[in-house]
Formats: C-alpha cells, structure tokens, sequence
C-alpha cells in the first residue's frame, strides 16, 4: 500500500523530542578553505530520506554525502553550510537561521567513532527522517488531524532549534545505535516502539539538549 504525502511528510518530520534545555553552541574558527588535511578531522556521512512507500525508503537523491566539517583544528565553514543545505525543512526548502548545532554534529562524530570501532570495515553514513524544521512545519505536524504521529510533535521540539536530528543506520540495530547514543551522556535520546510497524528500520532521536531518555530503559544498560 502507498503512504499518503501526510504519512510519509509526518514521518519523516515528526517531532520526536521532549521539552529539552538547548546546548550552547561551540566557537568556530572562520576558514578561508576547504582543505581536508590535518591530524584533527572530523567527517560525517548522510543520506537524507524523503518518503516511505510500500515499506521502503525513498532518499532525495541516492548520493551519500561525505562532509569533513573539522579538520586543522577549526570548523569547516564551508562544509557546515553544506550540512545546513542538506538538513533543511526541505517541506519550506528553509535552513536554520544560525545553522545546525555544531555540537549535534560532534555528538554524531561520537557516535559513528564508536560504532566504527564496534564494527570493524563499517563506514557508518546516517540516514536522516529529520533534521531542521521551522516553526510553520513543526506546528502543522502537531495540530493535523490526519498525522498519525501527531501526539509525539513537542511544541517546544529540539528540531525547530537545529539541535535535533532522527536517524538510523541500515547495517546497525536501533537498539545498538540508542544504547551507545545514551552511553554517551551527549544530550536526549528518544525511541519509539509504537511506530515499530510504521518504519522499516529503527531509528533513533538524539539531541544536544539536557542528558534525559524517552521510551526505553536505560537502567538495565551497561555502558563500558
């Protein structure tokens, strides 16, 4: 069965966060280029999804994005304005005013380092639901009769604050990629067993806010 354009844009812009203390943001250094040497590199993978059909993904394009965003010992501006295009509210084609967090980019470093190292010859690249959302998209989701996730939308979400990213990984279990998300001790992480049969993979919220979890428990995790 083909989802609907509501389905398939509250899925993929749905608000998966609760209320959260916003990080502050971290001091870049301006650059006037976009080399990539140097012994500090930071570099992310993304492919950004569009839609669900008959269970499958649909990506705005099938180019996964490859973005050294760190390197030398500053932020890349350049790569960072790369990063805000791609995680837009491609429903308003808007970019955050003041771009996406930057420490929402070294948490998702973090992550990939860890799970790398986890998975020996894994090149983790995240595939994106959500990224940045305006104001106007977050809250349609939240008042939509027909948006089926509508009881998740935060008014006040991390997304609209370019804080917050959902994600998931094809090769990594959800359970896997969450349980060393809040290991870390980075900010929020969410999960969602309800949407277990809605998505075809598991994915994850992970946020630059206060350390907090919803929907799973973390008690009986032992992180290393």
């Amino acid at each position: 069965m083909k989802l609907s354009r509501i389905f398939g844009t509250a899925l993929l812009a749905v608000a998966l966060a609760g209320n959260a203390i916003a990080a502050q943001n971290t001091a870049v250094t301006p650059r006037s280029s976009h080399q990539t040497s140097g012994d500090n590199q930071r570099t992310l993978s993304f492919k950004i999804a569009k839609e669900v059909i008959d269970g499958k993904v649909k990506y705005y394009d099938e180019q996964t994005h490859k973005i050294t965003y760190f390197h030398d010992g500053a932020y890349d501006q350049q790569a960072l304005a790369e990063i805000n295009r791609l995680l837009e509210d491609h429903e308003k084609n808007s970019e955050p005013d003041h771009g996406m967090d930057k420490g929402l980019m070294d948490l998702l470093y973090g992550l990939k380092t860890k799970e790398e190292a986890r998975h020996p010859g894994l090149n983790v690249v995240f595939h994106v639901i959500s990224g940045y959302r305006s104001p106007e998209t977050n809250a349609g989701l939240r008042t939509d009769p027909k948006n089926p996730f509508r009881a998740s939308v935060s008014k006040d979400s991390m997304h609209m604050r370019a804080k917050a990213i959902d994600i998931f990984v094809p090769e990594i279990p959800g359970e896997e990629l969450r349980d060393t998300a809040w290991c870390m001790q980075k900010g929020g992480v969410g999960w969602y067993p309800q949407f277990k049969d809605m998505f075809p993979y598991r994915y994850i919220h992970v946020d630059t806010g206060r350390v907090r979890h919803w929907g799973f428990t973390p008690q009986t995790l032992k992180c290393p």
